[in-house]
């Protein structure tokens, strides 16, 4: 395995990751914002940011496109929000390793965001955190938000229908538009660290 960093004019910094005997290719990707950094009255926001990355970009617009791309070619991908990252992660036979890598960073670069979406992704965000409501561990995160000083910018937040739907609407806020000024001021290369491994990904560092 050798491992290797290198750090764009733009402010990225990557780590590349070749290992000859992997018979998986993938890569990761962390950006640093998550639930810290939204708004305290939109909890979950950076969650349902999260979610709308995977609706389609620009250059593949076909919402579902990604995921069976990736389930065509032995492969998954997921993400999860933290409290001050967001990661994304894939993983697919290394012969369409390139064509994976494309897609996916077009999730940071044009990501389509479309407004249609809104609800849907809302509803499968609604679902995770109503799935995790009889975990202790969700439990133990409610003793955190509870018993953290409420000037300091930590808070847990899934998100659910409450509090990105009906909330917002009572409040004549737009969650759509807060998504994307969240996106557009908070995404940027200089926050990204992506590590992408395959067989031999010498090929990546001359793009």
């Amino acid at each position: 395995q050798e491992y290797s960093f290198l750090q764009l004019d733009n402010g990225l910094k990557a780590i590349i990751g070749s290992d000859p005997k992997c018979d998986k290719a993938g890569a990761g990707l962390c950006v640093n914002v998550g639930m810290c950094h939204e708004r305290k009255d939109l909890p979950g926001l950076a969650h349902f940011l999260e979610h709308m990355l995977f609706t389609g970009t620009a250059k593949y617009p076909k919402e579902g496109e990604y995921h069976e791309f990736m389930q065509q070619n032995g492969g998954e991908s997921n993400a999860y929000t933290a409290c001050y990252f967001t990661c994304y992660m894939f993983e697919v036979k290394p012969e369409v390793m390139g064509e994976a890598l494309d897609r996916f960073a077009r999730f940071f670069t044009e990501p389509s965001l479309t407004r249609d979406c809104t609800e849907r992704e809302i509803n499968a965000v609604d679902s995770e955190y109503q799935a995790g409501l009889t975990s202790p561990w969700w439990r133990y995160v409610g003793i955190l938000n509870m018993s953290a000083n409420p000037d300091h910018p930590f808070h847990v937040a899934v998100g659910n229908n409450k509090v990105l739907l009906e909330d917002p609407k009572e409040k004549g806020i737009d969650l759509y538009d807060e998504m994307k000024k969240f996106y557009e001021s908070t995404y940027s290369a200089n926050g990204m660290t992506p590590c992408p491994q395959s067989e031999g990904m010498g090929w990546l560092k001359q793009q």
